[in-house]
């Protein structure tokens, strides 16, 4: 499978970049990788540069791409799971919002015929919850929620 183009990465995880296709293409471990940037003058942030190889191997979350791409920059397809099921849209999201007082979990599926950014998703969520009526948390409810994404997810067809 190809290595993802990653053409979202800025700074010292961009100049790092083309070590980290290599040393991925070579099969090393992600610690060896890691150690390797680092004696280099290469290393950034540890997280990120675990998330960048996680992606580079092609086994990284959707947690991890979220981690990577800035909220407003739209998930690359390769972030999004290949759904097993045909879709009605081309993408979709699955939301989670947990009330810190109860303990409630809430979630709710975004549906885009497009790939979309964190702050997207987010706002389409938001809007779903509370602008529909139908959603089974009120804005009471909702005001004293930790939101999260817990899936990305794409048609077969993309």
């Amino acid at each position: 499978m190809a290595q993802p183009l990653l053409d979202f990465i800025t700074g010292r995880a961009r100049a790092a970049l083309p070590f980290l296709r290599s040393a991925v293409a070579q099969g090393l471990a992600p610690t060896a990788i890691v150690e390797a940037l680092r004696t280099q003058g290469l290393s950034f942030r540890a997280q990120a540069m675990y998330d960048v190889i996680a992606a580079l191997q092609n086994r990284a979350s959707v947690a991890q791409y979220l981690r990577l791409t800035p909220p407003t920059t739209p998930l690359p397809t390769e972030a999004h799971a290949l759904s097993v099921v045909n879709l009605r849209a081309n993408y979709q999201y699955v939301v989670s919002a947990v009330n810190a007082t109860s303990g409630a979990e809430y979630d709710i599926t975004v549906s885009s015929a497009v790939p979309l950014s964190r702050v997207q998703i987010m706002a389409a969520a938001d809007s779903a919850f509370l602008g529909s009526g139908n959603s089974a948390i009120g804005p009471r409810e909702y005001e004293g929620t930790t939101r999260s994404i817990l899936e990305a997810n794409r048609d077969p067809s993309v």
